[in-house]
């Protein structure tokens, strides 16, 4: 049985990481919080996650950058990311996706919403990491058959 999926929540707002994060955590998820886009990067070096949530509006490193980052990294398969943001103009969320957002949710955030797009979008992480995995396994065979 998978553990249950490990989330990173970066906002730099306490009070939007630690209701996030609570609700998150009722819904069965581990999440980690961070207020800033160094410390994301720095965590997403050393450990694995099954999704991102990512403010976008951010003092310092905004959203838009660590994404970049990021994708630079880790493609959309290998790591979810899903913007968070108050902006609503079609045009930020057009560029948010163009950088490798998977997907985008606005603030004030409607959490069964928001929870059906992280809950697809780990899901999808997962069982394109169980393909890759298959796929490594079958040719490891194949290998050792010849």
């Amino acid at each position: 049985m998978n553990p249950s999926p490990r989330l990173l929540v970066v906002d730099d707002e306490e009070a939007n990481r630690d209701m996030l994060a609570r609700r998150l955590e009722r819904s069965g998820f581990r999440v980690d919080t961070v207020e800033d886009g160094a410390r994301a990067l720095d965590l997403l070096r050393n450990c694995e996650y099954d999704a991102v949530l990512l403010d976008s509006m951010m003092p310092g490193m905004s959203g838009s950058e660590v994404l970049r980052l990021l994708r630079a990294v880790h493609d959309l398969e290998q790591l979810p990311v899903i913007m968070v943001t108050a902006v609503t103009e079609s045009r930020k969320i057009a560029e948010a996706i163009d950088l490798g957002a998977n997907d985008y949710v606005t603030k004030p955030i409607d959490f069964p919403v928001a929870l059906a797009r992280i809950r697809s979008q780990v899901a999808r992480k997962r069982a394109e990491s169980e393909r890759r995995a298959s796929e490594e396994r079958y040719a490891l065979a194949a290998r050792s058959a010849n």
